[in-house]
């Protein structure tokens, strides 16, 4: 009688236990995708209508928060970086600035001001932002 009380005693632990880890499981990972903070940012850039390769893109949020960054590749196209580890940037409102570096020292282009602190809006998902220099 003693051997059954202790395994009906050892089943009903494990079950507690094997319910408690479902339902911590469940709320992380509700937690971690219903309250999305970064949006994935992709684009391109072009310069009258060419891809503009080496170009910075510096995109600042409104609010507070940490700056994201992405580069032209050959075909003018970027990924914005959040952090090292992370894609995309902040949910919200950024002002956007365009820079270009060279190994001269001189820009190879010539950037108008307007390009300068245009602003996006990133919301959560998947975002593409296109930008045409002209």
């Amino acid at each position: 009688m003693k051997q059954r009380a202790a395994k009906l005693a050892l089943v009903r632990f494990r079950t507690a236990v094997s319910g408690a880890t479902a339902l911590l499981l469940v709320i992380v990972f509700a937690g971690c995708s219903s309250n999305s903070t970064i949006g994935e940012v992709t684009g391109k850039v072009t310069y009258h209508g060419q891809p503009l390769k080496g170009a910075k893109l510096e995109f600042t949020p409104a609010g507070d928060g940490r700056m994201s960054v992405g580069y032209t590749d050959d075909q003018g196209k970027y990924t914005l970086q959040y952090t090292l580890q992370q894609t995309g940037a902040k949910v919200g409102k950024h002002r956007v600035n365009i820079r270009i570096y060279s190994e001269t020292g001189v820009p190879p282009v010539h950037i108008p001001a307007e390009y300068s602190n245009m602003e996006f809006d990133v919301m959560p998902g998947s975002n593409e932002f296109d930008i045409d220099i002209k």
